[in-house]
């Protein structure tokens, strides 16, 4: 497991495990059923996921419920967040770094959630390529967006969080992809009780497929 840049220490230490601790997990899981039922509307049949940077599983489990048949694939550096994953045991887990990640599959949906935010510019690009190699056929991009570079301060941490029209540097990278479906979710949407999802954009793109 590679874990040698700023962002992926600060996530594989101790603030990623106690964050866990602040988790709603059920609050998490019923509006990620919500949110995700949306997007899938547009995809129809998936038979694989992979979600890099799951953390505990919020995303994937809420997925399970809606796509019983998918097969599901984690990659994710937090030792904590790991055991999470294996004491649910419905995905194939894989600890290591995005950057480090290698398979011979590729899958039907490559998911990120405020995963990209926490990924210095200096990395991102490759963080794409990883996402276009992997990416059988969908890619959904849910993370804060900004039309331009931003870092902001995350829970008084510096060099943590970067916003930035993400959707748009991969249209602009892969020629091939196109945009399905984007969206926003306001922080004050009553239809959504947890924090996980507060104000944070999303954008369903799709490769051709082969």
């Amino acid at each position: 497991m590679r874990s040698d840049t700023d962002q992926e220490q600060f996530w594989a230490g101790d603030f990623g495990r106690r964050l866990i601790d602040r988790t709603d997990i059920p609050i998490e899981i019923d509006d990620n059923l919500k949110f995700f039922q949306g997007i899938i509307s547009w995809t129809g049949q998936i038979g694989s996921i992979i979600e890099f940077g799951p953390y505990i599983g919020l995303n994937l489990r809420a997925l399970k419920s809606l796509i019983p048949e998918a097969q599901l694939s984690a990659v994710e550096i937090n030792d904590t967040a790991i055991e999470y994953l294996k004491e649910w045991g419905r995905a194939k887990i894989y600890q290591q770094s995005i950057f480090d990640f290698s398979s011979d599959e590729t899958f039907d949906l490559v998911l990120t959630k405020k995963f990209l935010i926490h990924i210095h510019p200096k990395q991102i690009e490759e963080a794409y390529r990883t996402i276009y190699r992997y990416s059988r056929q969908y890619i959904c991009i849910c993370e804060y967006f900004s039309p331009d570079l931003l870092e902001v301060n995350y829970r008084s941490h510096k060099n943590q969080l970067f916003k930035r029209d993400f959707a748009s540097d991969m249209l602009n990278l892969f020629s091939d992809i196109r945009l399905v479906d984007y969206g926003f979710i306001y922080g004050r949407d009553r239809a959504y009780k947890g924090v996980s999802l507060n104000n944070m954009s999303w954008f369903l793109l799709e490769k051709p497929v082969n």
